[in-house]
């Protein structure tokens, strides 16, 4: 090819700079799994700057899920937060409501990890109402998980009812944003 355009030597097409880009993401991400937290960073850095001036903002908004992944297992929960909230709010922009629900699926984690168990569970509502609301396949999954939180609360049934319409209705305010900020106040 370089014989028939020589002067385009050097030059790819977006879909290879995609490619590349989802490469990086990947592999990052399985260095995430073994334990190289160094290497998967640079890795999830290379794939975001790549989407970046792609202008892919889903293929950003993963990396920033990647990206925060690797700061929950480095016990960087603030970057992690923050880098989930990056995540949430381009998912948003692009109408993504299963990278939406993932994305307040781990803030919910996250806050209980921290201590905020009751705060982390309105946030798994949060993720199990999308999801069920768009049939995500993971719903049940994600359903048994907060019923496990929920036991853990001690909450009886009616109390949990009352939870979910709290959620429910904090959520068509403002798209969980004063949940979220009421799960890491003082953080």
């Amino acid at each position: 090819m370089s014989e028939l355009l020589p002067e385009a030597e050097g030059i790819r097409s977006p879909d290879d700079r995609r490619a590349e880009a989802a490469n990086w993401h990947r592999l990052a991400a399985q260095d995430l799994e073994a334990g190289r937290y160094r290497t998967a960073r640079e890795k999830f850095g290379t794939a975001l700057e790549t989407w970046r001036q792609l202008g892919d903002q889903a293929g950003e908004a993963a990396t920033w899920h990647g990206i925060a992944s690797l700061d929950l297992e480095e016990g960087d929960y603030r970057a992690a937060r923050s880098h989930f909230v990056n995540a949430l709010e381009i998912w948003r922009q692009l109408g993504d409501r299963a990278g939406e629900a993932a994305a307040f699926f781990q803030l919910g984690g996250l806050a209980a990890r921290q201590g905020r168990l009751a705060e982390g569970a309105r946030l798994v509502v949060v993720c199990c109402l999308i999801e069920q609301g768009i049939g995500h396949p993971d719903t049940e999954q994600d359903y048994r998980q907060l019923r496990e939180i929920i036991a853990e609360l001690g909450l009886r049934p009616e109390q949990y009812l009352v939870l979910l319409r709290e959620v429910a209705e904090g959520y068509e305010r403002d798209g969980g944003t004063a949940l979220i900020e009421a799960a890491f106040t003082g953080l």
